[in-house]
């Protein structure tokens, strides 16, 4: 499996919309691989990622 480069640039604006379940243009590119610390920071509470 090849997985190209996304050739939008970055749009914090269009993350931040999907995070707050709101339409945005396209699907948001973001990291699929985040830590438990920053999960819990979003989250408001302490959450535990096992993979």
């Amino acid at each position: 499996m090849v997985v190209k480069p996304s050739q939008n640039e970055p749009d914090i604006e269009r993350l931040l919309r999907a995070f707050y379940h709101e339409r945005t243009d396209i699907v948001p590119n973001f990291e699929i691989l985040m830590n438990s610390r920053f999960i819990s920071y979003m989250m408001g509470r302490e959450v535990y990622i096992y993979l």
